[in-house]
């Protein structure tokens, strides 16, 4: 079960940080490469996924992004 203080990804896109707030079907992260002081983002709960279960080989290749 995903909860605050859990790494997670986006599904399907580059994005990865900490869940800061859980608002049952909407979570919201801090964006871990925000490019601007505003790195707070929501997304439903159905759009991420634990970043533990994402590969090396995904990992290695987002960082050198």
């Amino acid at each position: 079960m995903i909860q605050v203080g859990d790494r997670v990804k986006v599904t399907d896109q580059d994005i990865f940080g900490i869940i800061i707030y859980d608002y049952g079907n909407e979570v919201v992260i801090e964006d871990e490469y925000a490019e601007t002081e505003d790195n707070q983002l929501s997304f439903k709960r159905s759009e991420i996924e634990m970043a533990d279960d994402i590969t090396e080989d995904e990992l290695t290749y987002n960082e050198e992004q």
